[in-house]
């Protein structure tokens, strides 16, 4: 009886111990995940912006795939402007914002695209 006790109490211990670690580890996966995704539609975002009007940048918006995953997510498209940039190049910088919950900070993955200006419609 006593070693089923010792073996109960040894049991709950290692239980106590591998549950926060299994997830938090299940929590970074997630993590991981949102950064490959939004990685992705960052450079699908700028890969379409190249052929879009300066004007039309700001009607930019997160594609269906990404926002079933992650209704939760907003886009952000900034005009960025730079001393060293020549007049054909303009930049925009693409921000994709998730919530993040919990007291904590939200997730923000940021692309910064330099499109030529000149020879696409205005």
């Amino acid at each position: 009886m006593v070693e089923m006790v010792v073996a109960a109490v040894m049991l709950s211990t290692v239980a106590a111990i591998l549950v926060p670690g299994i997830y938090a580890v299940h929590q970074q996966r997630q993590a991981t995940r949102f950064d490959t995704l939004s990685l992705i539609e960052l450079n699908n975002l700028s890969a379409v912006s190249r052929n879009m009007g300066v004007a039309d940048r700001n009607t930019l918006k997160l594609s269906e795939w990404f926002t079933e995953r992650y209704d939760d997510a907003k886009l952000d498209v900034q005009e960025v402007t730079a001393d060293t940039v020549e007049p054909p190049l303009q930049a925009f910088k693409f921000t994709i914002i998730r919530p993040a919950g919990d007291d904590r900070p939200d997730f923000r993955h940021s692309l910064v695209a330099w499109v030529a200006t000149q020879g696409v419609p205005e």
